[in-house]
């Protein structure tokens, strides 16, 4: 698990002794980027709009006009440093979709953990269309750097229910101890929304922790738990009385059929006698995943309803990510 922090999100290793000797502090450093992201973004909106003020107001509005026209495009692009589509990607957007390419090496290693535990995990695709969906809007651009995921929003429970599955503090309901070890997230901080946006200088939230914590809450939404009967390892001996069945005995001993027969293979159930002694193990109840649901069932319990057309936001994406994969594999072979 821990690997997943020695690599930066291309892929490469990290250059440790480069990163100690930094002047800045991690907490300097991202307030410092954050604030600078900001003040371009409102640049570029503000220029633009000032040349049209001035056109307005000195009496030359057709131009006024004509130039709205022709920036207005540039504006909606560069204003957020991507397209306003909220979260939405196209074939087009050959720089989004790079950018999302950046986490590839951590969603594999998030996908590879939770296969390897469940022999389940969502496909990649799935994953980066979430994250396009989740953190490639107007509101949400920071949280592509440092909670791509969403899951630390402060009001949202899952990293709370994450860390606490973790420490084994099961809450009602929500059984992420059964998905997979979330320890890597003691002491994440959830992220305060401040004067309307999520202010990540006061979280301490990376973008590798969001990927993995967040395909493992997918995960958990997929998954149908329910008890299931767990046999001890004790033996006890009991003996028939008048009347007895196995069901009776199940019922009466907290044991179940299966495991009567099982612990007695010579005895013939239909042909009990008084005084005959059979052995049984007492069984427990114990919370366990007992199945699976689909993908968008899964998308749409992670959502909890906050958008309408979140699920098909995902299909969206995802269908344009397969497509590139399909185009770029058709490319590779007419190569070799």
């Amino acid at each position: 698990m821990n690997e997943l922090n020695d690599v930066y999100y291309d892929g490469k290793p990290r250059n440790k002794s480069w990163t100690r000797d930094l002047s800045l502090d991690q907490h300097n450093l991202k307030n410092f980027k954050l604030g600078m992201q900001r003040i371009a973004r409102q640049l570029t909106v503000a220029v633009p709009l000032v040349m049209v003020w001035i056109l307005a107001a000195t009496g030359n509005a057709q131009k006024a006009y004509a130039h709205i026209v022709d920036i207005l495009p540039t504006v909606s692009y560069n204003a957020f440093s991507e397209p306003v589509r909220l979260g939405r990607i196209e074939r087009s957007d050959e720089g989004l979709i790079q950018k999302l390419d950046r986490y590839d090496p951590i969603i594999e290693k998030a996908i590879s953990y939770f296969s390897s535990v469940h022999n389940v995990a969502p496909p990649k695709n799935l994953v980066k269309a979430k994250i396009a969906v989740e953190s490639l809007s107007p509101s949400t651009l920071d949280a592509f750097e440092y909670d791509p995921m969403q899951v630390a929003n402060k009001g949202d429970f899952a990293l709370v229910v994450l860390q606490n599955g973790a420490e084994g503090k099961v809450i009602e309901g929500e059984n992420t101890n059964l998905i997979g070890n979330f320890s890597f997230l003691k002491g994440k901080k959830q992220t305060p929304r401040v004067n309307g946006r999520w202010d990540y200088s006061k979280s301490n939230m990376d973008a590798e922790s969001s990927i993995f914590a967040g395909t493992g809450w997918l995960v958990h939404k997929a998954a149908i738990y329910g008890r299931k009967k767990v046999d001890g390892q004790e033996l006890f001996k009991y003996s028939i009385r008048k009347g007895d069945t196995y069901s009776g005995i199940a019922r009466r001993l907290e044991t179940n059929v299966k495991s009567l027969i099982e612990c007695n293979p010579d005895v013939d159930p239909k042909k009990l006698k008084i005084g005959q002694e059979v052995y049984y193990r007492k069984s427990s109840g114990k919370m366990a995943i007992v199945g699976w649901r689909t993908w968008k069932e899964a998308v749409e319990r992670y959502n909890g309803g906050g958008d309408d057309n979140y699920w098909d936001k995902i299909v969206h994406n995802w269908r344009i990510l397969n497509e590139r994969d399909e185009a770029l594999f058709a490319n590779r072979k007419l190569d070799e």
